[in-house]
Order: structure tokens, then sequence, then C-alpha cells
């Protein structure tokens, strides 16, 4: 029987090293702690699984809204078989792994873009349904970038931070706007919590060989909803192109902007 995800497999994917947390945090204008305390909250600091997969996180009420939207004629199916609700926590996550791949598997099978748009990648647990703020032409072109290795992932949460605003927050240790940034507003305060912790009691950068736990226990909360981005006196000429220059340094396949319906 073949392995759920196999095609998200990347064998032996390069993982990060302390030089690639020090380029950017210094991008960022913070200490490498600052940045690690992010992932290690989002990810526990790991961006594949141990099949050689990326951390994912599928968000059956994100696919729900992408069929309203874009698949109306799929909705009552993938309503039916369990892939998709309207409202977010109707039914617990799958533990990480094959039962998570599994069913992602299956939404991918419906509609490849809208279940790309449903899940949470890698070390920032960045939900594809925000593939615009970071200048992908699409959520599949996100996800694919996601599985090269974790430098990639890496550069995809600095340029969401850039593309957020979130630079001055971060460099300031506002843990609790960071969070209403980053996550948004449902559950910021744990969140917050969580990153002052993880900042106090630093996990070493360091790859176990048992597989993590995953983000399932740490995402008391829906996954990033996408909103209007808002200016604010600390952006910069510096912060703006933080975005462009993040990814740019770590695609290696044109991207465009612009929103694209599944299909």
């Amino acid at each position: 029987m073949p392995t759920p995800g196999a095609a998200w497999i990347t064998p032996a994917a390069p993982r990060l090293s302390p030089a690639d947390i020090a380029a950017s945090a210094s991008a960022l204008g913070v200490a490498p702690r600052v940045l690690q305390a992010v992932l290690t909250v989002e990810s526990a600091g790991r961006g594949f699984d141990a099949a050689g997969r990326p951390v994912v996180l599928y968000e059956p009420h994100v696919m729900d809204r992408q069929l309203v939207r874009n698949r109306p004629a799929l909705l009552a199916g993938a309503r039916k078989a369990g892939l998709s609700y309207a409202v977010w926590g109707t039914r617990p996550y799958p533990p990480e792994g094959d039962a998570r791949w599994t069913v992602i598997d299956r939404a991918m099978a419906l509609d490849m873009e809208c279940a790309c748009r449903a899940v949470s990648w890698g070390l920032g647990q960045i939900l594809g349904e925000g593939y615009t703020l970071l200048g992908y032409g699409s959520a599949t072109a996100l996800a694919r970038d996601a599985m090269v290795s974790e430098a990639r992932q890496l550069a995809q949460v600095v340029a969401f931070i850039g593309g957020k605003r979130l630079v001055a927050p971060l460099h300031a240790m506002a843990w609790q706007a960071f969070a209403e940034g980053y996550n948004g507003t449902g559950n910021a305060e744990a969140y917050a919590a969580k990153l002052a912790a993880a900042y106090a009691m630093p996990v070493p950068l360091a790859h176990p060989a048992a597989p993590i736990q995953g983000p399932q226990q740490l995402h008391a909360r829906p996954a990033f909803e996408p909103a209007a981005q808002q200016s604010s006196p600390d952006d910069s000429a510096e912060t703006a192109a933080l975005n462009d220059a993040s990814l740019a340094a770590a695609r290696g396949d044109p991207h465009t902007n612009g929103d694209t319906p599944c299909s």
C-alpha cells in the first residue's frame, strides 16, 4: 500500500543549520533565539516529518470555504466524506503522520489547489490560503516550494513576517502583538505565552531521531486567516522589501501574483 503523502516526500531534504537561523534572524533584525522561538511554537523547529514529508496541518473549515467560493459542485461530497465542514473545531485533528496525510491525499484528489490552500505548511505553519502575501501565483506553488528544504520554508516564514508587518513587534519581543498578527486574535494570549516560554528556554537547533508530535497540540485555534495588510508607522522600505528579497533568494522558479481559482 503506498505511503500517504508519497508525492510530497523529499528524500534527505536539507535541514536548517544554525547559520541559516542566524542569517534569517539578521535579515529581520532580531536575535536568532527570537526567531527560533517562533519556529519552536509553530512546528517544534522541524519542517519535515520522519518520512520526509513537510510538517502539515489540514484545516477542513478552510477547505469548506474554498469549495464554497470556487468549486460549489464538490461541496456536498466533501462534507459527506468528512473532508470539509463549515465551522473550525467541528472535529479533532488527526494525529501527525500517515493519518493526517491520508486525509490530505483525499482532499488533493478532490481539488489540488483548494486542498493546498487548506493546509498549513512547514516550519512556520503558513496557511496556503495566504499564498499571495508571499508572492506566489498559487497555494500549490507555495507547497511545492516548501517541500524543497527547510531553508525555503524559513524564507517563507521571513517573507510572511515581513508581509504581515510583524518585524517591529518581533524585534521588540512584543509577543502579544506578534501573536495577533501571525495567527489572529482568537487565542493570541495563550500563543504569546508559548512564544515567551520558548524564548526563555530556547530549544537547541536539532532534529530528533524520533518523529515530533507536530503542531496539533500547538494549534488550539484556527490557522492564520488571511486579512488585508495594514500599514503602520513602523513600515519602512527595508521591511517592504523583505518579502521579495527573502523569497527571491529561496525559490528557483518564477511566481506571479494574483488569486488563482481552485481547479
